[in-house]
């Protein structure tokens, strides 16, 4: 039963060339845009998901205007994870991160960059 089938569907192929060709690659197409989706949505998902403590971190963001220009970075004022620690009882602890381009780091003789 299942040959006749796949006996009729390659000989429409064949008929239909032009049109099957069309049908494939369009199914070739959104089946890899599904695919590019799905994992871009898992590793969205799986951000920080490898602490022990996943679901009691929390990323600070800075959102407003300056001179009438929008201003959205993830990036916070120095004494904001202190004051955070000390004047909000549910904060256990607090670091602040910061990308910084070509900075050397010196220990002794040792050099890092």
């Amino acid at each position: 039963m299942i040959k006749n089938y796949l006996t009729v569907a390659f000989r429409n192929i064949r008929k239909h060339s032009f049109y099957s060709t069309i049908n494939i690659f369009g199914l070739a197409t959104g089946m890899a845009a599904c695919l590019f989706i799905l994992v871009y949505i898992v590793d969205e998902l799986s951000y920080d998901r490898f602490h022990q403590d996943a679901s009691s971190i929390y990323r600070i963001g800075l959102h407003g205007k300056i001179s009438g220009q929008e201003l959205n970075t993830a990036s916070s004022c120095p004494p904001l994870a202190s004051a955070m620690v000390t004047e909000i009882p549910g904060v256990e602890a607090a670091t602040r991160v910061n990308l910084r381009n070509n900075m050397v780091f010196k220990n002794g003789d040792l050099s890092f960059t």
